[in-house]
């Protein structure tokens, strides 16, 4: 049965990896399909991704910016946290 979301479907996207440098990338997209998005993560220097959730409930913001907002409540998050800040 699976998702019926198929690998050339462009839709709004969200991803995480960790690049060779041990760095945590997190990217939201507008419209990509799952191709691009594994190419886009391979060209930011990724080593190992994740794609997450996506569609409607693409969303992102960065302390109080909203980087991208569909309009609608994402009752779930990947939260990253400064611990040493607190």
């Amino acid at each position: 049965m699976g998702s019926g979301v198929k690998l050339n479907d462009s839709r709004p996207r969200t991803a995480i990896c960790a690049t060779t440098q041990n760095n945590i990338i997190m990217l939201t997209a507008h419209n990509l399909s799952l191709i691009e998005l594994a190419s886009q993560m391979l060209s930011l220097g990724c080593n190992n991704a994740m794609n997450l959730d996506g569609g409607g409930s693409t969303a992102m913001s960065l302390a109080d910016e909203v980087i991208y907002d569909q309009g609608r409540a994402v009752v779930t998050a990947v939260l990253l946290v400064d611990t040493v800040s607190y």
